[in-house]
C-alpha cells in the first residue's frame, strides 16, 4: 500500500457553501498552509477529530473558526475593489468639481451691526423698553 493517498475535491461554485470553502482555500495564509493539502488536512483534523469540536454547536464553530478567516477574505476583496474603483471615482469627482461655480459666502452680520436691508425693513416699533442698548 502506498504511503501517499490521493483524493479529489470538487467545488460547485453555484453552491454557497462550496463557493465559501473554495474562497477560503484560495485566500489561505500561504506561509501557514503552503498547499491545499495542508489546509484541508488541518481543517479535517480540527473539525472532525478534536473532541471539543464534536461537543461544540455549529454556530460556535462558525463564530470561532470560520468567521475570522471569512472576514479576512471579505476585507481583502473590499480592499481590492476600492483600489480598482477609486481612481475612476476621483476622476469623476474632479470633473464635477471643476465645472462648479463656487460663490463666496457673504460675511455673517451680528445684531449689533445693522445692514441697509435692516434699516429699510424697520417696523417703526420702539424697542427701547427692553433695555438692550
Amino acid at each position: 500500500m502506498s504511503k501517499v493517498q490521493t483524493t479529489n475535491i470538487r467545488f460547485n461554485l453555484e453552491d454557497e457553501r462550496h463557493r465559501c470553502a473554495w474562497e477560503l482555500l484560495q485566500g489561505r495564509d500561504k506561509k501557514q498552509y503552503s498547499s491545499y493539502s495542508q489546509a484541508v488536512i488541518t481543517a479535517i483534523i480540527e473539525l472532525l477529530k478534536e473532541p471539543e469540536a464534536k461537543e461544540m454547536p455549529p454556530e460556535l464553530i462558525f463564530k470561532e473558526r470560520i468567521l475570522p478567516e471569512l472576514s479576512v477574505a471579505v476585507e481583502k476583496a473590499v480592499e481590492k475593489t476600492i483600489e480598482r474603483m477609486l481612481p475612476s471615482f476621483l476622476a469623476g469627482f474632479m470633473a464635477c468639481a471643476g465645472s462648479m461655480n463656487l460663490v463666496k459666502p457673504e460675511p455673517l452680520q451680528f445684531d449689533s451691526e445693522k445692514s441697509e436691508e435692516d434699516e429699510e425693513t424697520d417696523t417703526g416699533i420702539d424697542f427701547d423698553f427692553l433695555g438692550l442698548d
